[in-house]
């Protein structure tokens, strides 16, 4: 049984991006009559709060340690990258088309990994864009090679590597290495004789609404200088989106008080069977030790609460050096490795829709260049 995935390039030679997806499936109906196979219509959309249950169903069979593979972070950075999700079979099917241009998560699921990267590279071809995926892990780089022999070229940037810590090593900080981190929070302890952690309420949302806008205002102009204005504003409005639904999203938070007053708090979820990613950490910076703390009391309550949880992913450093010597201070037990792909072109600057070579044999699915005409 052929089944073919079919977005035809002159919908979009002809109309605007917008009136090119309300007419995407007429294309493919029309396609599908021409050649009389079965089409599988493929719908990108932004990620909605429903999407939970079954993202996170098709996640889990990939068990990915990225920080990417999480709906939280999908949901929450759609309005920065420009995030899309569907899906094909049992496979999510993620797309970025931010700044850096159209982008593709390489595929979480189950299934013939083929046939959903045949679906990507369909999109990518509807919009006469090169094939590029983000994401993968050295076990997805060969999968992906293995499968495309030749056809792919890899590059990988530790920018954008994320920060693995034994759990144990986070919440005891043991060892000559972390001693300046025991240091901090004995310092803490003195100067915080009234101290004490609190999973975060709703109650207390508004408090640490303060701390991140004291925070955004005591860092605007290097944040913002590094990450960009955009960027910065962004990160401010997925933190409000966290902070709004972060029952819905299934995070875990915690908040520190002192003084009578909360002074840190912190954000995070299960990324996968034995990881879990902490989203997001504020805190007061005239407060010596208020990091280390509702770092350590935090990690505490999810080894607690979590005993099958064995790492600690904090994401990546996004190239800034306060963040990068932030997360390296804690001494990372590894680096979760990620690698771009990008499908090779031609010399004459078509692009090459590789076709696993099985299905190429069966016929199942139908490949043109963005020139060709297949209709």
């Amino acid at each position: 049984k052929g089944y073919l995935v079919k977005l035809h390039a002159s919908c979009y030679n002809k109309k605007t991006r917008q009136d090119s997806q309300n007419s995407a499936t007429t294309c493919k109906m029309a396609l599908c009559k021409e050649i009389g196979k079965e089409t599988i219509v493929i719908t990108f959309r932004t990620p909605e709060l429903k999407d939970k249950p079954w993202v996170d169903t098709l996640l889990s069979f990939s068990d990915f340690q990225g920080c990417e593979y999480t709906f939280a972070n999908l949901f929450l950075w759609s309005g920065l990258y420009q995030t899309q999700i569907a899906r094909y079979q049992d496979y999510l099917l993620v797309k970025f088309d931010g700044g850096a241009g159209l982008r593709y998560l390489y595929p979480a699921g189950k299934g013939d990994i083929a046939k959903a990267l045949d679906c990507l590279k369909e999109d990518a071809q509807a919009h006469n864009a090169p094939f590029r995926m983000l994401g993968l892990t050295e076990t997805a780089k060969c999968q992906l090679e293995e499968a495309f022999p030749g056809q792919y070229v890899f590059e990988s940037d530790q920018v954008y590597y994320d920060y693995l810590y034994q759990i144990d090593r986070l919440a005891d900080l043991p060892g000559k290495s972390l001693h300046n981190k025991r240091t901090h929070i004995n310092r803490f302890i003195e100067q915080h004789p009234d101290w004490h952690f609190e999973v975060l309420r709703p109650e207390y949302v508004e408090e640490c609404w303060a701390i991140d806008m004291a925070w955004s205002q005591a860092s605007n102009h290097s944040w913002a200088d590094d990450l960009g204005s955009e960027e910065a504003k962004q990160e401010t409005g997925a933190l409000r989106r966290a902070l709004d639904h972060r029952e819905e999203l299934g995070l875990e938070g915690g908040v520190l008080f002192a003084g009578g007053k909360a002074i840190a708090f912190t954000l995070g979820g299960r990324l996968n069977s034995n990881t879990f990613d902490v989203h997001f950490e504020k805190a007061y910076a005239e407060i010596q030790g208020a990091y280390t703390m509702i770092n350590r009391e935090f990690i505490r309550m999810i080894r607690e609460k979590y005993p099958e949880i064995e790492y600690i992913n904090r994401e990546d450093d996004l190239g800034l050096p306060g963040l990068r010597q932030a997360k390296r201070s804690y001494k990372p037990d590894g680096m979760v490795v990620k690698y771009g792909a990008t499908q090779k072109t031609a010399a004459n600057g078509e692009y090459i829709f590789a076709v696993s070579k099985n299905m190429e044999e069966r016929g199942a699915i139908h490949v043109c260049h963005p020139s060709a005409a297949c209709l």
